[in-house]
């Protein structure tokens, strides 16, 4: 049984995306691994160091940061806390909004070149009493370096939409029924009872019709996916044109 969708059954091989995960499907304890990470460059420091108005010469001069403990341009705080928070997204993607930052720490500097992963613990669950759509987590989000140091430590409440509340759901509850097999899961469990996202969808099926879809069609633009082997559609995988959640289809017919 697959413990987490993400595809919705809308009849007869046809598929939608699903993305996050609804408020009665977390527990607390749960941990999740973010994926793909996301590796940043000097580039995106000096940017982001210029976008926030951030003057401070380490940020942007090489040969200064040479001469510092660090030896390297340091990376903004700010850029390491949007690129680990945005990371979530798949996991958390059927939130209301985040209410309420209850503390941040930076623990690890980052320099250009480095490789970032987030990493989530539920903390505590609990009911909204001002919002029956809703219910309470309380999170703490970790970053990870590619050496597997901790960066950066994110503590936070949100709210997260109940089974069939979500705007886009319509009440519907089609998920529950007609993906079942393993290849429709949005998350893998280890060994470790960790839970780490899937981003490919692996299918020997291909050539036999079957397509994706995502919900709003007529305001997504469409992108077909042919199999490397036999050259024939085998999805229409329609992709939201602003939004940065970005599934990737791996063909083996």
């Amino acid at each position: 049984m697959v413990p987490f969708k993400a595809y919705v059954k809308l009849d007869e091989n046809r598929y939608r995306e699903h993305f996050g995960l609804n408020f009665e499907q977390f527990e607390t304890g749960q941990v999740f691994q973010h994926r793909p990470g996301m590796t940043v460059s000097q580039q995106d420091n000096a940017e982001e160091a210029l976008d926030t108005i951030n003057s401070a010469q380490l940020h942007y001069d090489a040969h200064y940061a040479s001469q510092t403990e660090w030896k390297n341009c340091l990376g903004v705080s700010t850029m390491m806390l949007q690129r680990v928070m945005g990371m979530t997204s798949k996991t958390f993607h059927r939130k209301l909004g985040i209410i309420e930052f209850v503390d941040i720490a930076m623990t690890h500097p980052v320099f250009g070149g480095d490789t970032l992963y987030a990493e989530s613990t539920i903390k505590t669950k609990e009911d909204y009493p001002e919002n029956n759509d809703v219910g309470l987590l309380t999170v703490i989000t970790r970053g990870i370096n590619q050496n597997g140091d901790e960066v950066a430590k994110i503590e936070y409440k949100i709210l997260v939409y109940k089974a069939g509340k979500h705007p886009l759901d319509n009440g519907d509850t089609l998920h529950s029924s007609g993906v079942e097999d393993d290849k429709f899961a949005s998350h893998r469990l280890l060994e470790d009872g960790t839970f780490i996202e899937r981003w490919v969808f692996i299918t020997k099926t291909c050539c036999r019709g079957k397509f994706m879809s995502t919900a709003r069609e007529k305001r997504l633009r469409k992108k077909k996916i042919a199999c490397t082997r036999c050259a024939r559609l085998s999805f229409v995988h329609s992709i939201p044109t602003a939004t940065i959640l970005h599934s990737f289809l791996k063909m083996a017919c």
